[in-house]
């Protein structure tokens, strides 16, 4: 097991989180990042934007609202 700096710890953490490259789907997002934690939705969105390189659309979410019901 290799010691990680605080530093190598937040680079990873970042670039997992899809924040360097993005995922490819909000399904693909939600399911790595084991959904997406927002008090009100529209956050919850907002996080997706970020995080989705081929972007978001509302069939999407709606997938994913329903995947995860």
């Amino acid at each position: 097991m290799r010691n990680l700096s605080k530093v190598g710890i937040r680079n990873i953490r970042i670039a997992k989180s899809g924040l360097v490259e993005g995922f490819d789907s909000v399904e693909a997002c939600a399911k790595k990042l084991i959904g997406i934690q927002a008090q009100y939705q529209q956050f919850g969105e907002i996080s997706l934007f970020h995080r989705v390189s081929s972007g978001v659309t509302l069939d999407g979410l709606n997938r994913v609202y329903v995947d995860f019901e």
